[in-house]
Formats: C-alpha cells, structure tokens, sequence
C-alpha cells in the first residue's frame, strides 16, 4: 500500500510537472492555451473576441496583484472600448498595436475614462479619450502612488491626467492634448533618460512628455528645438516639484517657404537697404542674411528689412536669403537681389588741427587730424603755393626739408576721397625756419 501511494504521487507530480512546461512552451511561441491550468499573470483582452475577455474591466476584475493585462488594438480594425476603468489592483495594463494603432479608450463623456486606485500599476500604449467634463474628471485620474504611465495617447478629456491625492508617478513619452492636461499637488516624475528611438510623436529620441492644447499653442507645439532631436530646447515646468525635462517637440523637417517681394527700396553711396515680405509659415523663425557670398546677420521674423552700410560708391552687391523656421529647418534654397551704391560726389571733410610741431634752420614739420568721413583717402600738400606730396590716410603730418633758415614757409592742404572728390576749401598754416 505505502509503495502503491508513492507511486500515485510520483505520478501526480509527473503530470503536473509536464502541464507546467508544455504551458510555458506554448506561451513562449505565443499560443494562449484556454481551459488549462497556468502559472503565468498574463490575461488578454480583445473586443472582437478570441481572448479571455471582451471587456478591460473584466480582466481587472479577475485578475490579481502584478497581473499582466494585454488588451488588443485590432486586426482588421481599431478596436475602441466604450467603458470607465476603475482598476482596483496593482496590474500593468498594455495595449498592442496589432497593425491597426493603438486599442481606444472611450469614455463617452462620462466621468473619468480611467480610475487607477491602486499603487505600483502601469498604463501603456493606449489611446485615451472622451472623459466627462465636470471637476476631476479626466482621461486618467490617478488616486494611488508610485504608478507609470507610458507611450499613451491621452486627448479630447477634460483633464488629461489629474493626481489631485497622488504622487511619486512616473509619466513619460505620452503625447497630451486635452482642455486641461494636468492637475497634480505631489511630486512626479515627468521624463525619462534621454534615449535614442522613436517616441510617441515620431522623433528620433524618447525623453519626457509631448504637451499640445487644442489651440494649437501647447508647451510642445510652440517650443524651439534647433538641434532637431524633437526635444524642446528648454524644459517645461509644470508645477512644483512637476517639471518635464525632456519635453518632446514637433517632428517637424519641412522648411518654411521663401521671402517674398525682395527689393531694393532705398540707397546711396555708402549703402543699400532691402525690403521683404515674410513667407506665412506659423513657425517661421527668421531670415539669415548673405552679402555678396559672406553671411551676415539673422533677421527675426516680423523686422523685414536689411541695410548694408558701410559699402563704396557706385558699386554692386548682391543679398542671398534663406529662411528658418522654429525648429531648425533651412529652405535651401536662395533668393536673390542685386543693386548698386549711388556715384558720390560729396568731398570729405577738411583736415582739423594742422600746426607747426618742430623746425629747424633748414626743415619745418606741420602735423594734422584725418577727417573722419569713412572714405576719405588722402591729402593734397601744397607748400608756398606749389605741390608736393598725396599724404595717405593715417599718416597725418608733412615734413619740409631743404629751406633756408630765417625764411617764411606755408603748408595748403586739400582732402580727397576713394571716389576722387576733392574739397576745394584749402586748410592752411604759417611757419618760420630757425635763424
């Protein structure tokens, strides 16, 4: 008999032993066995049926702490769950995309499309919609602590996601564009580390959290990002102890259009000033200016207007323009205008300050200050009324050398510009030779 019973339980343990490993076997090549016992916390959903359930809230309601809940987002079609999920048990809830998107949460505009009442649960993958409008009402109303939420799709609620009585969450690469996108008193965790791959508004790095309004000016959708990682430049608080780090941008790569209507609109010897219309673009960002090949300053959006100044009389330059838009994006290609300074027929300044500084029996020594036009050139020395020298700009004296002691001498000068103008008014100063 004590052999015989040794031997039943030899057996039972046999069978329950293959049971354990046939199941984990067809689980491992994705077959869901039904009716068999199992050791896994897997329970999947899909509304079309073929799964465990029918209903999200059916598996939570038979599923235990630390369950796994795969919900399906559909074959033929996306599938949409019209229900309000009160999750009462710490389970991860994860939606597949099975090649039709993401499963729908909806809540009719009923209450709150999710409730998550307990602790250490994860919502991801789902799209998250329709919540009611009254006060707490939300797509996901979170009344426990230490919960993920990830790569959600969370719009059109009243709140996106409201931690009135919640804490220590953690909340990141979900994309938000609700009337209210947040409500939290705690502190939460609202991005993860930078990594590279494609996050949920299509950018090549997964970081934080992508924040849209339906006007079209959320934090995300106005933000600047000129590295183009589709992580905003600068991050987003907000609230105390609430701020995203890595907030996501626009996956923008298309440039914005051209200028328009560049013209030279005024111009004289020394410069030329041009006019634009700015292109429509929402996000343009502003103009970077060329001249004549050499890239000079970004224009803003709205300033319209480039004066290139200092130039030389009655010559040609040519502008090149490209726009730029908020985030980073270069129209390649050019629009040009050129056009030419106005001939100048106004002569420099005189010189200033011109005196006898030494002299001796046989040379006296006149110094002067340089007029300060930009394009004067030189200036024309006369002495006792004969020419003698062009003295170049900058070197601002005249030595005369070779007279006679005890005579009179004097120095006339005339200034003369790049373009040849000369001042007619003569600028003139007596000297002595030592005796």
């Amino acid at each position: 008999m004590v052999i015989n019973k040794i031997g039943i339980e030899h057996l039972i343990i046999t069978l329950l032993l293959a049971l354990y490993f046939t199941g984990s076997s067809a689980a491992a090549n994705g077959i869901i066995v039904t009716g068999a016992p199992t050791t896994t916390f897997t329970l999947t959903v899909n509304a079309a049926g073929g799964a465990d359930y029918k209903k999200i809230q059916d598996a939570v309601d038979n599923a235990g702490d630390g369950y796994t809940i795969l919900v399906s987002g559909g074959v033929t079609y996306t599938l949409t769950y019209y229900e309000n999920l009160n999750v009462n048990r710490s389970v991860k809830l994860k939606g597949i995309d099975n090649g039709r998107g993401m499963p729908v949460v909806n809540a009719s505009k009923k209450g709150s499309t999710i409730i998550l009442n307990a602790s250490n649960s994860t919502i991801e993958g789902f799209t998250i919609v329709n919540s009611g409008s009254l006060s707490g009402d939300a797509g996901i109303r979170i009344n426990s602590r230490n919960n993920t939420i990830r790569n959600n799709t969370i719009t059109r609620n009243n709140y996106g996601i409201y931690m009135a009585v919640s804490g220590n969450n953690y909340i990141y690469n979900n994309y938000f564009n609700n009337t209210n996108n947040f409500k939290t008193n705690g502190s939460n965790k609202w991005n993860s580390t930078k990594t590279a791959g494609k996050n949920i508004n299509g950018g090549p790095f997964i970081g934080g959290n992508f924040w849209a309004n339906p006007s079209g000016t959320g934090y995300s959708q106005k933000c600047a990002d000129y590295n183009r990682d589709g992580i905003c430049d600068i991050s987003y608080t907000l609230a105390i102890n609430n701020k995203d780090y890595l907030p996501l941008a626009i996956n923008d790569t298309v440039p914005p259009a051209s200028v328009t209507k560049l013209s030279n609109v005024s111009y004289n010897s020394y410069y030329i000033k041009w006019n634009w219309t700015d292109p429509i673009d929402k996000d343009f960002s502003r103009v970077m200016i060329y001249l004549d090949g050499k890239f000079k300053i970004n224009v803003s959006k709205g300033i319209k207007n480039y004066n290139a100044t200092g130039l030389l009389a009655n010559t040609q330059h040519t502008i090149s323009t490209r726009t730029v838009d908020i985030y980073g994006n270069i129209n390649t290609t050019w629009m040009n205008n050129t056009a030419r300074t106005a001939a100048d027929s106004i002569p420099p300044a005189n010189v200033s300050g011109l005196k006898n500084v030494s002299y001796a029996k046989v040379y006296i020594k006149w110094t002067w200050i340089d007029p300060p036009d930009k394009d004067f050139s030189k200036v024309m020395v006369y002495l006792d009324g004969k020419f003698k020298i062009n003295v170049s700009k900058g070197i601002k004296n005249y030595n005369a050398t070779g007279l006679l002691a005890g005579t009179q001498h004097t120095i006339a000068t005339r200034t003369v510009d790049v373009n040849g103008n000369i001042n007619a008014t003569w600028t003139n100063h007596t000297a002595r030779t030592a005796p």
